[in-house]
């Protein structure tokens, strides 16, 4: 403006020259109105860098924040996977402190009013079912003559092993419903087979080939029950085909 006015010579002391102030408008708007435009954009793009930056700023924040919650789930998800697994290993060993309970307090009475205690009743129990199956030559098919021959013992000895069966084989239920690895569920189940008798053994062999057993025997398979036992003393050597070979 001071340049234009210097330009031309204006004496403002006589009356105002409409020509010369026309020219002096479009003066002013052909160089005011581009600085003003490109100073418009120069403050559009100082905005959008300035945004830019708050967004970068946001998405660190952000990433951050969604590690620390990451790094927190991932925690919790462990600490229950720990609580999980005491809460099992609890429960397994109250079960397994209550079947040895029950064993301790098992009781027979045999010929001769002699009372057998604890798992000292396993042996005399299996040569009763020995007999027994023995005594069923009627049947010729092998599955029939154990399947008779062991509800007619059991029947017989319903109150003492009753109650052993069913607490064994809700034992071997809960650690196969356990939310835990398949490795952990055998260790559970080693250590249950550790304390087993040979003659325990031999009669939840032929429990779990009768109907009464045969869910247990599922369990049987697949964790190995019979991997201690001593085959030598089973009734037919032929029986050890009616499972599966890793139930050995």
């Amino acid at each position: 403006m001071i340049l234009f006015l210097n330009h031309q010579n204006i004496e403002f002391h006589k009356p105002i020259d409409s020509v010369l102030f026309a020219h002096f408008g479009d003066f002013v708007i052909g160089t005011i109105g581009p600085m003003w435009t490109l100073s418009s954009i120069l403050f559009f793009y100082l905005t959008l860098e300035n945004q830019r930056k708050d967004l970068r700023s946001q998405e660190e924040k952000i990433k951050i924040a969604n590690s620390e919650l990451q790094a927190q789930i991932e925690n919790l998800q462990e600490q229950n996977k720990q609580f999980r697994q005491e809460r099992i290993e609890t429960t397994f060993f109250q079960l397994f402190s209550s079947h040895h309970s029950l064993v301790r307090t098992m009781e027979i009475r045999l010929l001769g009013n002699e009372h057998k205690h604890g798992r000292e009743c396993f042996i005399p129990l299996f040569r009763i079912y020995k007999d027994e199956y023995y005594s069923k030559n009627e049947y010729s098919i092998i599955n029939d003559k154990i399947d008779n021959s062991f509800e007619s013992f059991f029947e017989k000895y319903q109150e003492t092993l009753g109650n052993y069966f069913r607490n064994l084989y809700n034992i071997f239920k809960f650690i196969d419903n356990s939310d835990i690895p398949f490795e952990n569920k055998q260790l559970y189940t080693r250590l249950i087979r550790a304390q087993l008798s040979n003659y325990e053994l031999l009669l939840l062999f032929y429990n779990c080939l009768s109907k009464n057993g045969e869910k247990f025997k599922v369990y049987a398979n697949r964790y190995n029950l019979f991997n201690n036992l001593n085959q030598s003393k089973l009734l037919d050597k032929t029986h050890i085909e009616l499972y599966e070979r890793k139930a050995f």
